[in-house]
C-alpha cells in the first residue's frame, strides 16, 4: 500500500459518515438540518480560509512535501498576510512512539525538525515573526488531559468526542505527552508573514 493510500485509509474510515451522523443525533442535533450555530466550534481554525491570518493546525504531520505545502500557503496569502502554525515536530530522540493522533505508524508520519521546518518556511518566502517552542507546556497540558480522561473513563463519553473520528483515541492520546516528555516530538507555535 502506498503512503498516500495508507494516510487516506486512516482519515477516511468507511463508517465515518454514519458515526458522525449518529454522534450528532446523540448530541441532539439533526444531521439533515445543521445550523451555523451547530457548527460554531468548527470555526476556531480558519484552514486557508478568507481571513488575512491563516492557521494550519494538525495537517502538516502527514504531508511529505512540506516545501510544496508552504509554497502554496504563501501563494494564497495576500501581501502582509500571516500564517499561524501549531505543529508537532520531530524531537532529537527517535523513534516516536506510535500510534499518535496523526499516524498509526512511522511510515505515515512526516515530522520535520525545528530547524528543518524553519528553513522550509523561509525558503517558501515567509518571514518568521514569532517562533515559540511550547513542548513543556503542551506536555504538561496533555498529561493533565490524559489523566482527566482516565479519571472519567467510567463516565459516558460526549457523543461528539474525538473517539468518533480517531480510532484507538486513548492510546494515541497517551502516546502524545509521552513523546513530548521524552523529547521524541516537539510542539511549536509560529507566526509567519508573507
Amino acid at each position: 500500500m502506498t503512503v498516500a493510500l495508507a494516510i487516506e485509509a486512516q482519515y477516511s474510515r468507511g463508517d465515518l459518515r454514519s458515526r458522525i451522523e449518529n454522534a450528532l443525533r446523540a448530541a441532539g442535533k439533526n444531521p439533515g438540518r445543521l445550523s451555523l450555530d451547530d457548527l460554531a466550534p468548527l470555526d476556531e481554525f480558519h484552514l486557508l480560509g478568507r481571513s488575512a491570518t491563516r492557521a494550519l493546525a494538525d495537517l502538516a504531520m502527514n504531508v511529505a512535501d512540506k516545501q510544496h505545502l508552504y509554497s502554496e500557503a504563501r501563494r494564497v496569502l495576500k501581501d502582509g498576510g500571516r500564517l499561524a502554525l501549531w505543529d508537532a515536530l520531530a524531537g532529537p530522540i527517535q523513534p516516536t512512539h506510535f500510534p499518535v493522533p496523526w499516524a498509526d505508524t512511522a511510515d505515515l508520519s512526516f515530522l520535520a525538525t525545528s530547524d528543518g521546518l524553519r528553513t522550509l518556511l523561509e525558503a517558501a518566502g515567509f518571514e518568521v515573526a514569532a517562533w515559540n517552542d511550547l513542548t513543556g507546556q503542551a506536555a504538561q497540558f496533555l498529561r493533565t488531559a490524559v489523566q482527566f480522561l482516565h479519571s472519567v473513563a467510567s463516565s459516558p463519553a460526549s457523543p461528539l468526542g474525538l473517539q468518533v473520528y480517531v480510532p484507538d483515541f486513548p492510546t494515541r492520546a497517551a502516546n502524545l505527552p509521552a513523546n513530548l516528555e521524552q523529547s521524541r516530538t516537539r510542539m511549536i507555535q509560529a507566526l509567519l508573514v508573507r
